[in-house]
């Protein structure tokens, strides 16, 4: 096999901007200069909107929408400067706040559309809509993901019986690989952990430790053949590729 025959993509997710890690997401975008990935999958939750959220929302950190699509366009700017392969935006459930707040406000019809708010014709980004997966090859679906089990793994392993191929999702906040084989082959499903302030934490849930983990992934294809490495991100270093990866204020 010719090694430069393979395809790399990498996926993140689960930002919540403007609530994303800023130290973390920097080192990632440091690792995909250097991976300079055919394809970055953005699996959904990118965005937050809090500021349009229906639950309750703590008075000190609400947003005008505006500045919420503000930091998306400066995230987005900052993604696509770095990656210059193709970028596929496949929505979550809180982008999909934004149609509820409109289909509530119809007076809004047509004044606000998020594809135009976040300049995806600009950026040359792919949008699919919340609820539209997006499957490679007839080989691997990704999706940002409608469920969420209590442990590691176990979200990807309903989807991988849901679906009957392999999927890599986001939306649970954890990383967590599932294999399973049958009589077409060997399958895999895997939970893609977050990019997000883990600080969120307290506002959703009322709990300074979360089961969350950092992290994301690196696909490799040869034809229709894939192999998934997950990385797990600790908050200040990661290692991957025999490279070491640290806080900004840390590089010389």
């Amino acid at each position: 096999m010719d090694i430069n025959s393979l395809e790399v993509q990498l996926v993140i997710n689960d930002l919540h901007v403007p609530y994303q890690d800023n130290e973390l997401l920097s080192l990632v975008l440091k690792f995909a200069k250097n991976l300079k990935p055919d394809k970055l999958f953005i699996l959904g939750d990118f965005m937050d909107f809090y500021s349009i959220s229906r639950f309750d929302r703590d008075p000190s950190r609400v947003l005008k929408l505006e500045n919420e699509f503000d930091a998306g366009r400066e995230i987005l700017g900052w993604i696509r400067e770095t990656v210059k392969g193709d970028i596929y935006f496949l929505a979550g459930n809180h982008e999909d706040r934004l149609r509820k707040f409109l289909w509530n406000n119809p007076v809004l019809h047509g004044c606000i559309n998020i594809e135009d708010k976040l300049n995806f014709k600009n950026f040359d980004i792919r949008y699919y809509e919340y609820g539209k997966n997006f499957v490679y090859k007839d080989k691997l679906v990704y999706t940002h993901g409608n469920k969420i089990n209590k442990y590691s793994a176990y979200t990807a392993k309903n989807l991988l019986d849901d679906l009957g191929m392999s999927v890599i999702s986001a939306h649970t906040h954890r990383l967590g690989m599932h294999y399973k084989t049958d009589y077409s082959g060997a399958k895999v499903g895997v939970e893609n952990g977050c990019l997000c302030e883990f600080e969120n934490a307290m506002q959703w849930f009322r709990r300074e430790i979360i089961d969350w983990q950092r992290g994301v992934s690196v696909i490799k294809w040869h034809e229709d053949r894939f192999n998934i490495q997950q990385l797990c991100i600790p908050k200040d270093l990661f290692i991957i590729y025999g490279k070491n990866y640290y806080e900004l204020d840390k590089i010389s």
